[in-house]
């Protein structure tokens, strides 16, 4: 065996005897507690995830705007720039929708 510092000495002894002991034993409605914490958990965060997308898609169709104006483009092109895509991401769940119809279920 390899020379040791001290300290490692110290991590083998701890290691060795955590490792010797049982592991211990979970209650049995520890699964539901656990999941009924991250659930409530996982529900501020989708709240604040919304908040903050919202935000930036603001922010950022502002910033858009306030530039395309500056460089003149006229307020139809500025229009169509910034509806087109948002338009064709609306369009995304209808068409995933569309593309697990009946005919694709039946592979599924």
């Amino acid at each position: 065996m390899n020379e040791m510092e001290p300290w490692e000495e110290d991590i083998e002894i701890l290691l060795r005897h955590s490792m010797s002991s049982a592991a211990p034993d979970l209650s049995q409605d520890f699964e539901i507690a656990l999941m009924t914490k991250l659930d409530l958990a996982t529900k501020r965060l989708d709240k604040f995830r919304r908040v903050m997308i919202c935000g930036y898609i603001l922010v950022s169709a502002l910033a858009s705007v306030v530039i395309m104006r500056g460089e003149g483009l006229h307020w139809a092109a500025i229009g169509a720039l910034l509806l087109g895509p948002a338009t064709l991401l609306s369009l995304i769940p209808s068409l995933l929708r569309l593309s697990r119809g009946p005919v694709n279920q039946a592979f599924l």
